[in-house]
């Protein structure tokens, strides 16, 4: 189950899914396309990614937009296993594919 913490400015993922390279590598990448200035450091102990960021460069109206696909992914996450990587890929790349729609 995906543990957040949050504070404006300050955001910690912790998920079994984030040990998994392809998974954290592919939702950073979108990270940073929602937030280019973001710094995520991973935690490879607590499985955990720390996000720093500055609160008045995220559009947060855009990020509405997102809600459904995350809560999607949300419910893949839930219990991750290797058996769920390609499913958890593919939705990630469709949260980025809507991210990449808002420059066009």
């Amino acid at each position: 189950m995906m543990q957040i913490n949050y504070f404006p400015g300050r955001l910690r993922l912790r998920d079994p899914a984030l040990r998994d390279e392809a998974i954290r590598s592919a939702a950073l990448a979108v990270l940073h396309s929602i937030c280019p200035a973001a710094d995520p450091k991973y935690n490879e102990k607590t499985g955990s990614v720390l996000i720093t960021y500055d609160p008045d460069g995220v559009p947060l109206e855009r990020l509405q937009t997102l809600v459904p696909a995350l809560k999607k992914l949300r419910q893949k996450l839930a219990g991750y296993s290797e058996k769920k990587r390609g499913d958890i890929l593919s939705d990630i790349a469709q949260i980025q594919s809507i991210i990449d729609s808002w420059k066009a």
